[in-house]
């Protein structure tokens, strides 16, 4: 039986690349992976018997079984990380011979490929290539010398096929990757929300994009990402209306000039965030669209990182439609406030004021944790604590009660600067909801009831602000910076180089990113005029190259007699089936064929001897001295009637 746990080269490769995996695979498969790793180990130390193959079949089965009812589908990140890292483990747990050695092999170069197809940062990069590195090491020979040194130059000669290769190899899309969404994609926009969704996502770092902005950036109080547009209410909690008002607009496909560009992590959803104010989108490797609520929504769904460029400008604010004012039945103090505040006909600021004034003069108060509300009644004139959803939601039911239209935008608002890199990262802490009203010229404006709690949330940034203490809540926000920037020096020297690192892996997706299909077409037009030229230079230099790599090892055989003269006797000897291992030095291959044929022990002697003072001590024999030796290795071969010429 194959052992796996005492080797170093195949066992940390294999079960690093299923560490990294396993960032994508369900619970419930690595507690059962982990289970049957456990096992492996205690096979390998006696501690209890080979499992059955009928159990290992069964467990195949039941896993692609479990596979298939949680995701519907094999296809996807998810259900092919699960499945494959699953497989693996009962590889190694059933592992007996070479070739299901080699087979584990194979299956490590997939696992860790997989990631790389739908992960491309830059920190992935160093672990996967030693993962590669020891994976081919572990198909070499145990007893070879130097199997670093070999696998090493491998890697120096492939590297510039690689490069030719993601220059010219086509560009392709995974379409099967897209098939399978999560039940409860982590953004800060869905199609409905209730009071604490987004509170949740605040506790989250996780990036959802990063943007550079060109000539123009606006201040970090204006950067509010649009995600969704919820028009319906049931008191307190919103969703998104599927009513359709107007035909969808198509967005640019041509490189026009951006005011900013935005690099999208997966979202699982089809909604591609944009600064408020977007009148257009070019996206140069996919399609989208942008609906009657101004939101832009691809064809497909966002399952891979994506780029897109969007055109802003602060004097158009998005489609002009008719709002529904419908309210359902609300609690007994709304409901009376509203009366109160409707038994006299007030003017559309008049409106506005009242409501400012009664959020700001109630003692409202901002937190990530606000604890549960029974309905409207308990936040409004009780529980007054709340986050973004609560203040927004809460503000769009009493516009609308005071016969203003309003609705519920979800998204992202602010971000965190990268110095480094010049752009800005928005993760999921700067997940956000705010207000939308009609005003009575029939132009939507924004009303953010966050900024009157919490202004330094909005000044700032959700990462910043959550650093501060609650006493720090009234600086201004350029005391709060100066104060998050004098930090110690060791909380300094962390952000920084976090930023650094940040920046620097930016910058590799960026790269990989926008060399899509159309940049390849480019760059192959520009280096040939026709593509059948490109590939005939190509093939006609592999071609090349491989003609003058044969014809220089053809030189330095010849030049060097003892390997010469080694090769022609090697290919003789093998016609009385003496094959030489791959791994067999010369002189022991030679010197092995006395044991069975002692009357070559004299010739046999005079050719290892001559070899060694050749090879080893560079000392060189006359082509004399050669001659003798290969006429009376020819002469036996003809005296031996075995020999098959």
């Amino acid at each position: 039986m194959k052992i796996f746990f005492k080797k170093d080269s195949l066992c940390i490769s294999l079960l690093t690349a299923l560490l990294i995996l396993s960032l994508e695979v369900e619970t419930w498969a690595l507690v059962l992976s982990f289970l049957i790793l456990l096992t492996r180990l205690g096979v390998e130390n006696k501690w209890w018997a080979v499992p059955r193959r009928f159990w290992i079949n069964t467990l195949a089965i039941s896993s692609l079984g479990l596979v298939l009812f949680q995701f519907r589908t094999f296809t996807g990140q998810e259900p092919s990380s699960t499945f494959l890292v699953m497989l693996t483990c009962l590889r190694i747990l059933d592992l007996k011979t070479e070739r299901d050695e080699k087979l584990l092999i194979l299956l490590g170069f997939i696992l860790i490929s997989l990631k790389f197809l739908f992960s491309i940062d830059l920190y992935w990069l160093p672990v996967g290539a030693i993962i590669y590195l020891s994976l081919w090491k572990a198909l070499l020979p145990v007893d070879m010398e130097n199997p670093w040194r070999v696998t090493l130059i491998a890697l120096a000669k492939s590297v510039p096929i690689v490069a030719i290769l993601f220059f010219v190899f086509p560009r392709v899309q995974v379409p099967w990757a897209r098939s399978w969404n999560p039940p409860a994609a982590m953004v800060g926009f869905s199609e409905s929300i209730s009071p604490g969704d987004i509170a949740s996502l605040a506790l989250s770092q996780e990036t959802v994009m990063r943007v550079e902005f060109g000539d123009y950036s606006p201040p970090m109080n204006s950067m509010y990402w649009r995600g969704a547009v919820l028009e319906l209410t049931d008191g307190f909690g919103w969703r998104k209306s599927a009513i359709k008002i107007s035909e969808d607009v198509p967005t640019a496909m041509l490189p026009l000039r951006s005011d900013y560009s935005i690099t999208l992590e997966a979202t699982f959803t089809k909604v591609l965030p944009t600064l408020e104010h977007t009148r257009m989108i070019t996206t140069p490797s996919f399609r989208a669209v942008k609906n009657d609520r101004g939101v832009f929504v691809s064809q497909n769904t966002v399952a891979t990182r994506i780029r897109y460029q969007g055109i802003s400008s602060e004097n158009w604010s998005g489609p002009t439609i008719k709002n529904p004012l419908e309210l359902p039945e609300l609690p007994p103090k709304t409901a009376v406030w509203l009366k109160l505040q409707n038994s006299e006909k007030k003017t559309y600021p008049q409106k506005l004021k009242i409501l400012k004034d009664f959020f700001t003069t109630n003692n409202f108060a901002y937190t990530r944790s606000p604890g549960k509300h029974r309905d409207l009644d308990d936040f409004l004139f009780e529980n007054r604590n709340g986050f973004c959803e609560h203040f927004a939601g809460a503000y769009a039911v009493l516009a609308r009660g005071l016969g203003i239209p309003a609705r519920v935008i979800t998204g992202y608002q602010g971000g965190e600067k990268n110095e480094s890199g010049n752009f800005i990262r928005v993760s999921q802490a700067d997940a956000h909801a705010w207000v939308e009203v009609l005003d009575p010229k029939g132009t939507w404006k924004r009303i953010d009831p966050t900024f009157w709690m919490a202004p330094l949330r909005i000044e700032l940034g959700a990462l910043a602000f959550f650093q501060l203490e609650p006493s720090d809540f009234g600086l201004s926000p350029g005391q709060a910076l100066n104060k998050l920037r004098n930090q110690n020096f060791g909380s300094s020297f962390i952000t920084a180089l976090r930023n650094q690192l940040e920046s620097l892996n930016y910058l590799w997706v960026r790269s990989l990113l926008e060399f899509d299909l159309t940049e390849q077409r480019r760059l192959i037009q520009y280096f040939a005029p026709q593509m059948g030229w490109w590939i005939t230079i190509l093939v006609g230099t592999i071609f090349l190259m491989r003609l003058i790599r044969r014809w220089y090892e053809s030189l330095a055989r010849e030049s060097d007699s003892a390997v010469r003269h080694f090769l022609w006797l090697e290919k003789k000897l093998a016609g009385l089936g003496y094959k030489r291992v791959i791994s067999q030095p010369p002189v022991e291959f030679l010197d092995s064929i006395i044991h069975t044929r002692p009357e070559l022990k004299h010739l046999v002697t005079q050719t290892t001897t001559m070899y060694r003072l050749e090879r080893y001590k560079n000392i060189k024999n006359s082509a004399d001295e050669w001659k003798r030796i290969i006429r009376g290795w020819k002469d036996y071969f003809r005296n031996n009637r075995t020999l098959n010429n």
